[in-house]
């Protein structure tokens, strides 16, 4: 099994928690069988598919991947300060020359 595929599976254990699989196949708009394969790791996921994991958990696709413990908004917040402080810093430079 890859490393892509084992975060991935990881990360989806880890955001389902103590949710059934029949609960959070609905939200996700998958199969219980496609679910049960990437949570094991042995799904081949599509771009298609990552996509829409990321709309329906309303996060970028690096946050599925996260091989730390945190929870998905607290990663699209993490994203969304970065990418502020990356535009602060390039209008910084735009302005000085």
């Amino acid at each position: 099994m890859g490393n892509l595929r084992k975060r991935l599976a990881k990360r989806l254990r880890e955001l389902r928690g103590e949710t059934s699989q029949l609960q959070f196949i609905h939200k996700l708009g998958l199969s219980q069988s496609s679910l049960n394969r990437i949570e094991m790791g042995d799904q081949n996921v599509t771009l298609d598919t990552l996509e829409e994991l990321c709309k329906r958990l309303k996060c970028d696709v690096g946050d599925l991947f996260a091989e730390e413990n945190r929870d998905v908004s607290e990663a699209v917040v993490d994203s969304k300060e970065t990418l502020r402080k990356k535009r602060e810093k390039s209008k910084g430079k735009d302005g000085a020359e």
